[in-house]
């Protein structure tokens, strides 16, 4: 049964994993020892070399980045929810999975997807626990599955 009411809006960010960034920037400096150690090597490998050093820079930049990202509302509505001036009906919405062991974070997948976009990607800044109850209860008025697992993100 559908609910009629509209929720207050919540406030979300993407959350930055600092295991994976703190990785990634351990990637990035042992091949750039790596790069600075042989520098006798094939210019198509050295370039190579350049090219995944220059990606793995932009990675840590992009997630080092969305610290100073400003937090956006999560609205809720019968039968669509916002996500700052995003509007997404239920009927694109193939699946909501909550993970995380010391704080939740949520990714929403659209459907026929198999990957979450980061603007699809969050974590509750007030109140996680009511965050996530409200999202499951309007996936459930919606039927839409909610599933505590992980997902696959971009960056």
């Amino acid at each position: 049964m559908e609910s009629n009411r509209q929720i207050h809006p919540l406030r979300i960010k993407t959350p930055v994993l600092w295991a994976e960034t703190i990785g990634l920037a351990v990637v990035l400096l042992v091949n750039g020892a790596n790069f600075s150690r042989h520098r006798d090597l094939d210019p198509l490998i050295l370039g190579m070399g350049v090219v995944v050093l220059i990606f793995l820079l932009l990675l840590v930049g992009i997630r080092l980045s969305r610290l100073k990202q400003q937090p956006r509302q999560l609205t809720l509505s019968p039968g669509a929810l916002e996500i700052g001036v995003s509007r997404y009906e239920a009927s694109e919405i193939g699946e909501i999975r909550v993970c995380g062991v010391f704080g939740a974070y949520t990714g929403i997948l659209r459907r026929g997807r198999r990957v979450v976009p980061p603007s699809l990607y969050f974590h509750f800044l007030e109140e996680e626990e009511q965050g996530v109850r409200e999202l499951e209860r309007w996936a459930a008025d919606n039927g839409i599955k909610v599933a505590r697992k992980n997902f696959l993100k971009w960056i």
